[in-house]
């Protein structure tokens, strides 16, 4: 597959696809472990867990060559 310099995949599915969206993916969950933001709980009974999604994006330099591709996992606040 021919893949352009602009491309930012819109699934999970398409990132993962790609070595250059997996090693950003595995990059931001290997953060959020080291920086302790979150652990894995059971829900307290009767309540559903508020879902992720992992958002992707290009980063640049100044001069508009790439610098870096960028993944995050978000909450789902609108639930």
């Amino acid at each position: 597959m021919n893949l352009s310099i602009d491309f930012e995949p819109n699934s999970f599915k398409e990132a993962t696809s790609h070595d250059e969206w997996k090693e950003a993916m595995q990059k931001e969950y290997d953060a959020l472990i080291k920086n302790d933001t979150w652990k894995l709980v059971d829900p307290p009974f009767g309540t559903k867990p508020i879902g992720c999604k992992w958002v992707y994006k290009n980063k640049y330099k100044t001069d508009g060559s790439l610098d870096k591709h960028k993944s995050r996992l978000v909450a789902k606040g609108f639930t």
